[in-house]
């Protein structure tokens, strides 16, 4: 997902809860930080994985922008 376009970022968690063979369903976190597990919600891990995986500013959710601070990491 973040290879095919990397402006838009990609899904930060997923849950996949299965019912059995045949039924499943997928839940994306995309930049809901109060759902993510409280050990993924340390700001120098979410700096880390911005600057591994860098969006386009408008792409990015208020409360990372500003862990990100005036970084010059945003994709153009």
């Amino acid at each position: 997902m973040y290879q095919k376009d990397p402006k838009q970022g990609a899904w930060f968690q997923v849950e996949i809860f299965l019912k059995n063979k045949e039924q499943y369903t997928f839940n994306f976190n995309y930049d809901n930080l109060e759902q993510l597990p409280s050990f993924f919600q340390e700001p120098d891990w979410l700096l880390g994985m911005f600057k591994k995986f860098p969006r386009s500013k408008e792409y990015t959710p208020l409360w990372l922008r500003e862990i990100v601070g005036r970084r010059k990491l945003y994709l153009a």
